[in-house]
């Protein structure tokens, strides 16, 4: 019994048990219960075969040079059916009493057995029976060559094969002869002429990388200067072999040791199989990425602009091509991802491409106006990629690592080792470059006299949109050959509905490991990004403990709904205050707000007049307030701006709030302004700015340099009632030390 490559023989059961020996192992032995072999038997690589090392079989194996009976070549299955057919009627005449094993005995069964076969064959005839003939005589020579007449053994060749049948524990293979072994055969070459050609074959062997042809030359001369050496000797010339002779004497040669010969000792790698990599059961097991650069020119264009301008100018509008870094299940053969960038080999594309695909991909695909959804997403376990730069930086392995996926580099030019994608692209590039102008070559022989600058008529946004429609509702589509002519969206919905999908790993994973770092300012509202403002309960704290400063902000270009923030060594989620945002991506944003620029912009012409006007009126406002108090200067003071910050940053509490209840005059003295802006007294909670005596309310006189100095009387004081206002004793006191609250509304 061979289980998971591991051969073992049996040796004893006890019910339901059977014990095994390993047999490259002795000793080592394992215990099989019904349920386990049963399992191990739904596996391809499972093998029982009963007595298999039995002394005889063994015997018998060895001697025909086979491990089975299958592995008999065709040309020798009459002879070896033959045999077993006459050893057989032997043997059960001998067990039957009727025979001996001697050769008395065996020239007696060989009559007996040959009568019976006769009469065999004469009915599959159809002239033994005593019945009507069935067979008609046009048909006789066929119905002969299916039943030749009998051949008969001799007896010391019956006793022969039954010897070697009963010691090879009466396996079939103990029949076989040994002329598989016999090297009796004739040189179809004199040894001399085999040495000129085995010697035209190693020329073949070399970095130049000679073709058959001119090796076949290189062996004509070698024959005509060894005939030049038999005629002085007298011998025969030889006559030079042909092209088949020495193409059959290269292709004897190793395969490994021709290519290492001609291509390097390197590029042997490519000649192995796929050993690992491709048993893949369920979706996202096996993920292939690579890129890809797309063989068609597009011309660039700047938005808003291109549709002004005039065939010239559109003429000499730079050209770009396209890279593709492609994600591609190799058990359903969906592309999960298809990250476009005008560069390659980037940690950015390849860290988008991997952003992909653990993100549904929807919007992009009606974006580009697919009627199918692209909405398959899953979470790789091993990732296969080639040795770009890209997939070689740090970036890209902390990606993979935050996705806990594991990452598989295959030799450098070994492209065997991502066959999948490799063939996409080749099949991307069919449906899709033949069909564009502008298309590119892989060398100038195949280009020919194609300009492909000068043909480029394809938008790179248009560009863009082609090669998603060509995966989603093409490729997606299209029966696969790989797949048995099952289309690769119906394969992902079997797959998925047998073996599920691994739970996808949530917006905030998918920031945290993907995301991209900004340095924003915090604030008592939160911290902003673009136009936007995110908070939350942690940062509401870290603001109360450190105030302002700049945070690390880690962004999903694929949801702004959350961002995540470095606070203490770990990423807390802030919530963006916009409900709307959620689910929306960066490219989205942007979008719509140069489209609400472009909007707003041409709103803000038509009112251009009705602004311009308001600004004139205020400055008549202001010219008329200045001649009305005859003042002459607008500017403050320094003094009398740190008196403004204290009194901003204190706290005034009117006459009612302070336990007692005011009088008329009370009241009105807290309505009455304590001074002007036009006289650098501003109203601030209560304290005085400006003397009465040289204030300008209530008799309209009074000069601009009339202000009170640092020297000035104190404000009279509140009446005590024993009780002090906040962070003070009655008095004004400092400033208040309160933690700052986030509001819900906007005027937090």
């Amino acid at each position: 019994m061979v289980v998971r490559g591991i051969e073992y023989r049996w040796r004893e059961s006890h019910g339901r048990a059977h014990t095994f020996e390993r047999f490259r192992e002795p000793g080592i032995l394992e215990t099989f219960d019904d349920a386990r072999l049963t399992e191990e038997a739904g596996r391809h690589d499972y093998i029982f075969n009963r007595d298999h090392h039995a002394p005889g079989r063994e015997r018998a194996r060895s001697r025909a040079a086979l491990d089975d009976i299958s592995s008999l070549p065709e040309a020798e299955r009459p002879e070896v059916l033959r045999r077993r057919e006459w050893v057989g009627r032997f043997l059960a005449l001998v067990e039957a009493g009727r025979a001996v094993r001697t050769h008395a005995g065996a020239t007696e069964a060989i009559a007996v057995i040959a009568a019976e076969l006769e009469a065999e064959r004469l009915a599959r005839l159809g002239e033994g029976g005593e019945g009507p003939k069935q067979r008609v005589d046009a048909h006789r020579e066929s119905a002969e060559a299916e039943c030749p007449p009998v051949r008969r053994p001799s007896s010391d060749g019956l006793l022969r094969w039954t010897r070697a049948f009963v010691r090879g524990g009466r396996d079939p293979l103990a029949l076989r002869d040994r002329r598989h072994v016999s090297s009796g055969h004739h040189r179809r070459l004199d040894p001399g002429l085999e040495r000129l050609v085995a010697g035209a074959a190693d020329g073949y062997l070399s970095m130049e990388r000679p073709t058959i042809d001119q090796c076949l030359f290189d062996l004509k001369i070698a024959v005509r200067a060894a005939n030049v050496e038999r005629e002085r000797e007298g011998l025969r010339p030889f006559a030079c072999p042909s092209k088949k002779v020495l193409t059959k004497a290269i292709g004897g040669m190793p395969k490994a040791r021709v290519h290492a010969a001609r291509y390097g000792a390197g590029s042997v790698e490519n000649l192995k199989s796929n050993e690992d990599g491709f048993d893949v059961t369920w979706i996202g097991q096996r993920v292939e990425i690579d890129e890809w650069e797309v063989q068609v020119q597009a011309v660039l264009e700047k938005h808003g602009v291109w549709q002004r301008l005039d065939a010239e100018w559109r003429k000499s509008a730079g050209r770009v091509r396209l890279w593709a870094c492609t994600a591609l299940d190799t058990a359903s053969r969906i592309v999960l991802a298809m990250s476009l960038s005008r560069t390659g080999n980037t940690a950015e594309n390849a860290v988008s491409c991997l952003a992909m695909v653990v993100s549904d991909k929807t919007r992009l695909a009606r974006w580009a106006g697919a009627q199918t959804a692209w909405d398959m997403s899953c979470v790789p376990t091993l990732i296969v990629t080639d040795g770009g730069a890209g997939f070689k930086s740090d970036a890209f392995k902390m990606a993979a690592a935050g996705l806990h996926a594991n990452i598989k580099l295959p030799p450098a030019a070994r492209p065997r080792g991502r066959p999948r994608v490799e063939r996409f692209f080749r099949t991307l590039e069919l449906h899709v470059g033949g069909r564009l102008p502008g298309r590119t070559f892989s060398n100038p022989v195949d280009r020919g006299d194609y300009d492909s600058a000068e043909r480029a008529a394809i938008l790179e946004t248009v560009l863009r949109k082609i090669l998603i429609l060509s995966v989603v509702d093409s490729y997606h589509c299209r029966p696969h050959r790989g797949l048995r002519r099952e289309t690769p969206i119906d394969a992902f919905e079997r797959l998925d509905g047998t073996h599920g999908i691994g739970a996808e790993p949530g917006p905030t994973v998918r920031r945290n490991a993907l995301g991209v770092d900004r340095i924003c300012r915090t604030g008592p509202h939160g911290v902003g990004f673009l136009d936007l403002t995110y908070r939350s309960a942690a940062l509401v704290r870290d603001f109360n403990q450190r105030g302002a400063r700049d945070a690390t902000v880690r962004v999903d270009a694929m949801d702004l709904g959350c961002v995540s923030v470095l606070i203490d060594g770990e990423w807390e989620t802030c919530v963006c205050r916009d409900p709307g945002m959620q689910g929306t991506s960066l490219a989205v944003k942007i979008a719509a707000d140069q489209d609400l620029r472009r909007r707003f912009k041409a709103k803000a012409r038509v009112r251009e007049s009705v602004v311009l006007d308001a600004i004139a009126k205020t400055k008549e406002l202001v010219e008329a307030g200045v001649e009305q108090f005859g003042l002459g200067r607008l500017r403050p003071t320094a003094e009398q701006l740190d008196r403004i910050e204290a009194a901003l940053a204190s706290r005034y509490v009117p006459p009612w709030e302070r336990g007692t209840h005011p009088t008329l005059e009370e009241v009105m003295a807290d309505a009455t302004p304590r001074g002007t802006p036009f006289t650098g007294g501003v109203v601030v909670g209560g304290i005085d700015e400006v003397d009465e005596e040289t204030s300008p309310v209530g008799d309209g006189a009074g000069t601009a340099d009339a202000v009170a100095g640092a020297g000035a009387a104190p404000p009279p004081s509140p009446p005590d009632d024993g009780r002090a206002e906040d962070g003070g004793d009655g008095d004004d006191g400092p400033v208040s030390d309160e933690y700052v609250e986030f509001e819900e509304d906007d005027d937090a």
